[in-house]
């Protein structure tokens, strides 16, 4: 499945550049691997809080080369208290049913519910879900440096499903290294070598485990901006010590930090398409569809409501040469 996060740029008069950033969703079908972090699979890194700037200060630069080598598989451990994880699961099993019970209902792209009746599930709306898994507080180590209280949850939606119903952890989780900061101050603005989001992606229906590490580096070759990735081992502890949960691929956040980096100007509206408005077909744009990201106190969708407009006009029938030097002027791939 291919996800989208959209950058409108404003850097062309009376109507926006629009700029596709693809996020690549892989998927890995293998049932997930359980071992000891002591048993030769990795070591134990023990926690150290260290609020030195460069691994903690939001003052920091992100440290591209320490997140996201090219050369070496990175280690890190999250630990999560029981109770926290006994959240998640709850959470999940209230969103999609059951841990391990497979897919039952629904089609292709649907959401089938096992076991239970659909009305009792999150609301669902065509490929999407309209409610993110919860977050929880927990404690990343790496490199022998520690975070605490960063929050984690479950993401995805086709490869959070599958890994689910088939029994399988090695699902993919994203990183908020300041979430909680209202109710711990003492992490206000953490970050973790420059970077607040991150995401570690399971690589669900991928047994290569390549497709997440080589698209994106193709599309920054060729000009289109991209995430930085990056092979991460990890191990989660839930209670009974750190667990080796497989090989999953680290992603930058768009939100974050590309739009800074691989941007000359950033002031545009981000968007996560979400909802049949995601489709961008004929006549489904409604605003609650493209949620934002950036501006978020600006109730303007002027941008990709035009990109709606020139997409579906008759011209494209009519007069195909000027439907795509218009579409071209505010749509840049």
């Amino acid at each position: 499945m291919i996800t989208g996060e959209y950058q409108i740029r404003r850097s062309i008069p009376r109507i926006s550049s629009l700029v596709l950033v693809l996020a690549i969703c892989t998927f890995c079908n293998c049932m997930i691997a359980v071992a000891d972090a002591t048993n030769g699979e990795g070591t134990e890194q023990a926690i150290g809080i260290d609020m030195s700037d460069a691994a903690h200060s939001s003052k920091a630069e992100p440290n591209y080369e320490v997140v996201f080598p090219a050369d070496r598989v990175n280690i890190m451990t999250i630990t999560i208290t029981p109770g926290d994880w006994e959240k998640m699961r709850e959470n999940m099993t209230e969103m999609y049913g059951e841990f391990g019970e497979g897919i039952s209902g629904g089609g292709p792209g649907q959401a089938g519910e096992p076991g239970g009746n659909p009305g009792e599930r999150q609301k669902i709306v065509g490929m999407f879900s309209e409610v993110d898994p919860v977050y929880v507080p927990a404690d990343v180590s790496f490199e022998g440096v520690g975070w605490q209280n960063v929050g984690i949850r479950f993401k995805g939606f086709n490869s959070l499903q599958g890994a689910w119903r088939e029994g399988s952890y090695k699902i993919s989780l994203k990183l908020n290294f300041d979430k909680f900061e209202d109710e711990f101050p003492e992490i206000k603005n953490q970050r973790f070598y420059g970077f607040d989001e991150l995401n570690l992606q399971g690589n669900f229906n991928d047994d290569s485990l390549l497709r997440e590490m080589v698209v994106p580096s193709i599309f920054r070759e060729s000009g289109v901006p991209a995430p930085y990735t990056a092979f991460y081992r990890l191990y989660v502890d839930y209670g009974d010590g750190p667990k080796y949960f497989g090989v999953y691929t680290m992603v930058e956040a768009v939100e974050d930090t590309l739009i800074e980096t691989q941007f000359a100007d950033d002031s545009g509206n981000l968007y996560k398409p979400e909802g049949n408005g995601a489709t961008f077909a004929a006549g489904t744009f409604d605003r609650d569809s493209f949620e934002k990201k950036t501006n978020e106190d600006e109730a303007d969708w002027s941008d990709v409501e035009t990109l709606y407009a020139v997409l579906h006009s008759d011209m494209r029938l009519s007069n195909p040469v000027k439907w795509r030097a218009e579409l071209e002027e505010i749509l840049d791939v």
